[in-house]
């Protein structure tokens, strides 16, 4: 089945679980972890909501225990149960370093999931 244009991703999205830390302005930091992200944003489960239009900053925590910051903004928030919120966010700033990080990281991720080589032809 091919997709609409309206849902094609500009984006790869890599479904994975990583530890996040998230502070929205004016408010105190809470901690999560994604259900998914690209180098456009991400998706997040908090044990909170955060209203649409917040602008927040998300810290990404690396399996090496390194991170990975950007400046986002809300976009969807919904609820799950009265502990479980699915938050959506898109990346609107971060530093250069940043965002190379992360298009590794993806292109990692994405790499583990790749069919095997194909054996040497020989002619």
């Amino acid at each position: 089945m091919q997709r609409r244009g309206s849902e094609r991703r500009k984006f790869v999205r890599v479904d994975d679980n990583v530890v996040a830390s998230v502070e929205p302005t004016g408010q105190a930091a809470a901690d999560g972890h994604t259900l998914n992200f690209s180098v456009g944003g991400v998706l997040l489960l908090l044990e909170r909501t955060i209203p649409s239009g917040t602008p927040l900053r998300v810290v990404l925590r690396l399996e090496d225990e390194s991170e990975i910051a950007f400046d986002a903004r809300v976009v969807r928030c919904r609820t799950q149960s009265d502990y479980a919120h699915e938050i959506a966010a898109e990346f609107v700033g971060g530093s250069a370093a940043d965002h190379r990080r992360l298009q590794d990281e993806i292109s990692r991720r994405v790499g583990r999931e790749h069919v095997p080589p194909l054996p040497p032809l020989t002619a």
